[in-house]
Formats: C-alpha cells, sequence, structure tokens
C-alpha cells in the first residue's frame, strides 16, 4: 500500500516537472535568438540558445519517467487485487 502511495506522489511530481520544462522549452525555441542570444528588454535578461536543448533534455527525461512509473503503478495495482 505504501509503495502504491510513493509511486503516485513520485508520478506526479513527475509530471509536474514535465509541465513546467516543457513550458518553458515551447516558450524559448521559437525565440529569435541572435548570435545565439536573446535579449528581453522589458525584464532586462539575456536567454542563451543553447539552454534550450538543455530544456528539450530534461523534460523529455521527466516526460519517461512520468509515464514508465504510470505503467509500473497500473501494473502494480492489477498484480495486487485480491481474488475472491
Amino acid at each position: 500500500m505504501a509503495k502504491r502511495i510513493l509511486i503516485a506522489i513520485l508520478v506526479l511530481v513527475f509530471s509536474l516537472a514535465t509541465f513546467f520544462l516543457g513550458s518553458i522549452y515551447f516558450k524559448r525555441k521559437d525565440m529569435l535568438y541572435e548570435n545565439g542570444r536573446y535579449f528581453d528588454s522589458d525584464h532586462a535578461i539575456v536567454y542563451h540558445e543553447q539552454s534550450v536543448s538543455v530544456y528539450l533534455t530534461l523534460f523529455l527525461i521527466a516526460l519517461s519517467t512520468a509515464l514508465l512509473l504510470s505503467v509500473y503503478l497500473v501494473r502494480l495495482k492489477k498484480t495486487n487485487i485480491p481474488k475472491v
């Protein structure tokens, strides 16, 4: 029982990480980079183009981990069903 709760919490955490990393990636991939940098004059921040590939990698890792844990949780529930 405690194992299923822990895995469910991990699925939730990795799903939230997937959402946040994906939103950052999809916002930054369409920026108009000049010489590998984008300057946001509203907030005075410089975004680097190299960070887009890092966000994509982290997004894919979090997504695959959430999916694998979800499949494991479903299989774990199916194997622990008591037979009447």
